[in-house]
């Protein structure tokens, strides 16, 4: 019983001692369009109200497979595009300037950008910890 204890205690020590894996790298929390412009350069975000921003979303299969991008209500249009810093509402890093944008009926996390008669979803960022 006393030798099960010390193998436990040694085996707890060493895990501790040998910390992350090696490698391993703690991603920072982005909590702006800023920050996650620097990790993906290339992004489709689109501001809304208040400087919540949201990122295109057609490779997210929910989202294409399960809502109507016909079921939205109009909340602004494109002001800005092109912006890559000092973000206000209705800026957009592709979008171009006069696109309408749509606040979905049924999931207030999503956004939809008309382009050429047809929605295209845009997912609130929502960073994790």
């Amino acid at each position: 019983m006393r030798k099960n204890i010390a193998i436990c205690l040694l085996l707890a020590l060493l895990l501790a001692a040998c910390g992350s894996p090696a490698g391993y790298q703690e991603v920072p929390t982005i909590t702006s369009p800023e920050q996650y412009l620097l990790n993906y350069p290339e992004a489709d975000i689109i501001i809304g109200e208040g400087g919540t921003f949201f990122v295109e979303s057609t490779r997210v299969p929910w989202v294409m497979n399960s809502l109507d991008l016909t079921d939205a209500t109009a909340a602004g249009e494109v002001q800005r595009s092109g912006i890559q810093e000092a973000f206000r509402p209705w800026d957009a890093t592709i979008l171009p300037e006069g696109t309408e944008i749509m606040r979905h009926n049924g999931e207030n996390n999503v956004m939809v950008a008309r382009v050429n008669g047809l929605g295209r979803p845009y997912l609130k960022y929502m960073p994790h910890s």
